[in-house]
Order: C-alpha cells, then sequence, then structure tokens
C-alpha cells in the first residue's frame, strides 16, 4: 500500500521549469503554462540529506516510500548538479528545496498563475 504525496516547492522558476516540461514529462511545451500558489501546513518536517538517506548514491532511500513516520512531510534541499536529488552540505547552498507533503489537507491552493514565454 503506498499513501498519495505530493510535492511542491517555494521556488518560482523550479515550478516554472517543471511546467513547462523542462523538468517533466507531465508538462507541455505549448504556452500558456500555469502555476499553482499555495500555502503548506507543516507540523514536523523531515530532513532528506545526501549523508543519510542515500545508501546508493544514485537513489534517495525514501523514494517510493510513504513519509517518514513521526513526521508530515520530508524537505529536501535539491541541486540540478546533482539530478534534482539532494545535494550534500558540502556543495554550498542548495540551488532548489522540495517539500512533500503527506496529505492534501496541508495544501490550500490560492491562486493559479498563468505565464507565456
Amino acid at each position: 500500500y503506498q499513501r498519495r504525496v505530493h510535492g511542491v516547492t517555494p521556488n518560482v522558476d523550479y515550478a516554472i521549469r517543471y511546467s513547462t516540461g523542462e523538468l517533466s514529462q507531465h508538462g507541455t511545451t505549448t504556452s500558456p503554462w500555469c502555476v499553482i500558489l499555495s500555502c503548506c501546513a507543516v507540523g514536523m518536517a523531515y530532513p532528506v540529506t545526501r549523508d543519510v538517506n542515500y545508501s546508493n548514491p544514485n537513489q534517495c532511500d525514501l523514494f517510493g516510500k510513504t513519509i517518514k513516520s513521526g513526521y508530515d512531510c520530508h524537505y529536501i534541499p535539491v541541486s540540478e548538479s546533482f539530478g534534482f536529488q539532494a545535494c550534500p552540505v558540502s556543495c554550498g547552498p542548495p540551488q532548489y528545496y522540495e517539500l512533500v507533503a503527506s496529505q492534501d489537507s496541508q495544501l490550500l491552493p490560492l491562486a493559479i498563475i498563468w505565464f507565456t514565454s
């Protein structure tokens, strides 16, 4: 049994790259595109790190799993140079952040923002 999880980011440029299809097979290359501005309720975030959560350097041990017990979301600092996976602290500030929430009720959509190139 796998529960549904919801990924969001506080980085507008990262969300736009997903929306336009640059980073996702679910995006579209035809404009206009959209991103959804949302608030996310976080109680206890589990910080995903390369040092702790990667026994295989190419895939996080939490991939495809439910949210870690005792937490309601995962918070991941990611970098393009690491394939948009968790980047080590030694690489400096992460390029983007991802938050993976465990429940629909944690997300409150505020607006749909449409844009073109």
